[in-house]
C-alpha cells in the first residue's frame, strides 16, 4: 500500500510541477514581492511637478527662520488668520511647532490634505535635527566641546581576509554573505510558498 501511496504522491507532484502556471508563479513571485515592498518607497519620492507651499506655524518663533526654500518646497510663515491659510488650497501642508524641541521632540506636527511624501518629511528632520544637536551641545558649557568631539570622531575600515586549507588569502564580505542568505532564504520561502 505504501508504494501505490508513493505512486500517487510523485504523480500528483509532477503533474502540479509540469504546469505553466505552477512555474510561471514560482519564478515570478518573488519580483511581485519585492515590488510590493520597494515600489511604494520608490513611488514616495516622485514629485508631482510644481513647488508645494508649506505652511509654518512656529509659536516658539525659534525655527522658521531655519527652512529654507527648495526646488520642491516653498516655507511661509503664518500670519493672523492662519485657519483661513489653513484651509486655502495653495498650502499643501502646515508644519505646526508648539514648544521647544528640545524639551518636548513630540511638539511638532504636519497636517495636509493629502499624503504627505517622505521627501518633505525628510526635509524637515534634516533642517531641524542639526540645529536641535548644536542647540543642545551649546547648553552643556563645555568650552570648544563640539570640536571635541567631532575629532573624537573615529571611523576604521575593517578588510576581511578569508582563508582556504591552502592557506591562501582571499577578500570577502560579511555584508554580502549576509544579503546573499537573505536572497536565497526568501527564495526558498517563494518555492515552498
Amino acid at each position: 500500500m505504501t508504494s501505490k501511496v508513493k505512486i500517487v504522491i510523485r504523480r500528483e507532484y509532477l503533474s502540479r510541477v509540469r504546469k505553466k502556471s505552477f512555474l510561471l508563479m514560482t519564478f515570478l513571485m518573488p519580483f511581485v514581492f519585492a515590488a510590493l515592498i520597494f515600489v511604494p518607497f520608490w513611488m514616495s519620492g516622485f514629485k508631482d511637478g510644481g513647488e508645494k507651499k508649506i505652511l509654518v506655524i512656529d509659536q516658539t518663533g525659534k525655527y522658521f527662520h531655519l527652512f529654507e526654500n527648495s526646488e520642491g518646497f516653498y516655507f511661509v510663515p503664518a500670519v493672523n488668520g492662519t485657519e483661513e491659510q489653513n484651509n486655502n488650497d495653495e498650502v499643501y501642508a502646515t508644519l505646526v511647532i508648539t514648544s521647544n524641541l528640545l524639551e518636548e521632540p513630540a511638539a511638532i506636527t504636519i497636517y495636509s490634505r493629502k499624503q504627505v511624501t517622505s521627501t518633505l518629511t525628510n526635509l524637515i528632520k534634516n533642517t531641524l535635527n542639526p540645529y536641535l544637536q548644536d542647540e543642545k551641545l551649546e547648553s552643556y558649557n563645555i568650552p570648544d566641546l563640539k570640536k571635541i568631539l567631532e575629532e573624537s570622531k573615529v571611523s576604521i575600515h575593517l578588510q576581511t581576509i578569508k582563508l582556504s586549507d591552502e592557506g591562501t588569502e582571499k577578500e570577502s564580505s560579511a555584508e554580502l554573505a549576509s544579503i546573499i542568505g537573505i536572497l536565497f532564504t526568501f527564495i526558498i520561502y517563494i518555492f515552498i510558498f
